[in-house]
């Protein structure tokens, strides 16, 4: 990874590093910690942080490192949400829970200098905040990207006007019926074609030039269903007759790639993880480093009044060209993590001499959009039912009177649910039962039977497990 300065032996190294702390991440949010105080990939493994001194074994035993912090999570997003409602007519534009340093990052516009940034210090004085959990940071204003059935080709829309008329987009995801993309692409009823014209880069953040807009030989593709922007950027595109969404992503220089059915296809990169980017205007891979999570951005319109959209991941070291926008972003294992929603001025991926430019990039979670349209993501496991592979008992967890069972993989496309039920042995659940990992009580020694039952919209799989109760240490 140039990313990074790595061999290609170190570099397969990292990536199978960031897919376990991904992996543990999911592990570590099931569990519902105490004092949860987010998590991130230091390089080399996850790193979680924790207020309650009773959640460290359980990060300990799930194979991460835990951080003791001041605040938890939820502390931090009150004090966020509460901080920024005071801050919103003061040029707040971005503001987003830092979890390494633990404390809450207000963004100012760097351009305003340290003007700006006193006039937000002075309000939290005012306010009564501890200056102690809050930071002030100089960023660039990140503005959506132009715009606006295989993921990062490029599209026209014909029905919006504008200084963005003919809005180049790039198609997200495959999803049932249609795919999903950037709310900021269009609009209910909006019609949408397939590219076959160029345009040309804007060298700032002025509008693109369309050189062709929607020609004879552009095929409509579908129409816009709904777009939430902008409060969140998420839009979907019901394709027509004739086009079959289909469970791929073009990678441009990375050729084809398969949207994966491990976890249903949808794995989010904790921070401090690799996530790259492809879209119609750029191409692709464009590579950066996951930097915040659940980020507010905020800019002005003409008339000076804030427009705020939530959730969106940021990501230091890519970049986004007008035209990218909807694009899909993938980790390096090729888990869908979310749609391009933009970039900071310029919108540009090289200079002049062909010398590539970085910036910081924003996407909105693949989860949010599906979950807003209540639509699930096409994948290479296609229609089946769902498949799984199980760890029951899981041996270095289980001692005396107690087992522990967990799902390791499942196989899946669209909403994955399951349940696990325990009997036999006086076994009862000591967690919930439609968790990754189940904890269960028994007596030792005697015959426990533990079933888990997992559904997919296109049907269930089911499996049993049977062993005599843990009876002394584990290994």
């Amino acid at each position: 990874m140039a990313l990074y300065g790595l061999n290609e032996e170190q570099a397969i190294a990292r990536m199978a590093s960031e897919a376990e702390a991904a992996e543990t991440w999911m592990r570590i949010r099931d569990t519902n910690l105490v004092g949860y105080a987010g998590a991130w990939f230091d390089g080399e493994r996850l790193r979680v942080a924790t207020n309650a001194a009773t959640d460290h074994q359980w990060i300990e035993a799930l194979g991460a490192l835990p951080v003791a912090v001041e605040l938890s999570l939820q502390q931090l997003e009150s004090r966020r949400q509460t901080a920024s409602q005071r801050l919103a007519t003061h040029g707040l534009i971005s503001s987003h829970v830092d979890v390494v340093n633990n404390r809450v990052v207000f963004g100012y516009d760097k351009a305003e200098g340290s003007a700006r940034r006193d006039i937000l210090r002075q309000r939290l004085q005012q306010e009564g905040f501890d200056a102690r959990e809050f930071s002030l940071e100089a960023t660039v204003p990140a503005l959506p990207s132009s715009g606006l059935a295989r993921g990062g080709d490029g599209t026209r829309n014909k029905t919006l006007d504008g200084p963005y008329y003919a809005a180049p987009c790039s198609i997200g995801v495959a999803i049932d019926g249609g795919y999903v993309t950037a709310g900021h692409c269009g609009y209910a009823g909006n019609e949408i074609h397939l590219k076959s014209g160029g345009y040309t880069e804007p060298t700032d953040c002025s509008p693109p030039v369309i050189t062709e807009a929607i020609q004879a030989g552009d095929p409509k593709i579908g129409n816009v269903q709904s777009s939430l922007y902008p409060t969140t950027d998420s839009g979907w595109v019901a394709t027509l007759s004739g086009w079959t969404p289909v469970p791929q992503i073009n990678g441009y220089t990375d050729g084809v790639l398969a949207v994966p059915a491990l976890w249903s296809g949808v794995l989010p990169a904790p921070i401090g993880a690799t996530v790259c980017r492809y879209g119609q205007a750029s191409g692709g891979p464009f590579c950066g480093t996951v930097d915040a999570l659940d980020q507010i951005n905020t800019y002005y319109d003409n008339s000076g009044n804030p427009v705020s959209t939530y959730g969106l991941t940021e990501v230091l070291g890519s970049c986004t060209v007008d035209g990218d926008s909807g694009g899909p972003w993938t980790s390096p294992a090729g888990q869908v993590q979310g749609t391009t929603f933009g970039s900071g001025c310029p919108h540009l991926c090289f200079n002049e001499d062909g010398e590539r430019l970085t910036t910081l990039a924003k996407f909105q979670p693949i989860s949010d959009t599906l979950d807003a349209f209540g639509k699930t993501m096409l994948t290479t496991h296609g229609a089946n039912k769902p498949s799984f592979t199980v760890l029951c008992p899981e041996a270095l967890e289980s001692y005396s009177g107690h087992a522990v069972c967990r799902i390791t993989a499942w196989h899946s496309q669209g909403s994955t649910d399951w349940e696990w039920t325990a009997s036999g042995g006086g076994a009862s659940l000591l967690s919930p039962d439609d968790g990754l990992e189940v904890s269960i009580s028994c007596n030792p020694g005697m015959a426990v039977h533990v079933d888990l039952d997992m559904d997919n919209p296109y049907g269930s799989e089911s499996a049993s497990y049977s062993f005599p109760c843990p009876n002394g240490v584990g290994p």
